[in-house]
């Protein structure tokens, strides 16, 4: 799989930004944790705990969003527009043969760049990226009560698999 995936543009036709999809660096953090937070608003239950700070927050997201690069950084990915970063996907693989899985960590689009097909294009790398390293399944787990969500999955082929407390586990076969 190439390393950049290049979009014309997101939004055909409407003078939507130039994209593109590289792997993250360390440099990319600040954004990739601003969009974090952006993104979990009016979702808070599936990001914090109700009783931390805001500074726990910070703390946790910083702590979380590093965990999730160091397990496998080339399994993360920035989505840029115009330049600017606006979204990611972190996606984490394992197992062998048949049993190979992948597992979408996070993903995340700024509220500002949403609903553009922005996130379709960082679901696609992230599936991709999982077929490139022999997976045959793709998981990922999403806030039950996050309706938006489970319907994207689910019009992409994700079906509802398990779940756990406030948590419902999406798998796809590839």
């Amino acid at each position: 799989m190439p390393a950049e995936s290049e979009g014309a543009n997101a939004r055909e036709g409407t003078g939507g930004p130039r994209t593109s999809i590289r792997p993250a660096t360390p440099g990319d953090f600040p954004a990739i944790e601003r969009i974090y937070h952006r993104a979990y608003r009016g979702l808070e239950p599936y990001a914090y705990e109700s009783h931390w700070t805001p500074e726990e927050r910070e703390k946790y997201t910083r702590e979380y969003l590093s965990w999730a690069y160091e397990e496998e950084p080339e399994g993360f990915f920035v989505l840029e527009a115009d330049g600017e970063v606006v979204g990611f996907v972190s996606v984490h693989t394992w197992g062998e043969g048949r049993a190979r899985r992948a597992e979408i960590i996070e993903i995340a689009v700024d509220p500002d760049y949403q609903r553009h097909g922005l996130g379709r294009l960082l679901l696609d790398h992230a599936e991709q990226y999982a077929k490139s390293k022999g997976c045959a399944k793709i998981q990922l787990w999403v806030g039950s009560g996050n309706r938006r969500a489970l319907e994207i999955y689910k019009k992409r082929g994700y079906r509802e698999d398990s779940r756990y407390e406030r948590w419902t586990k999406m798998l796809k076969d590839l």
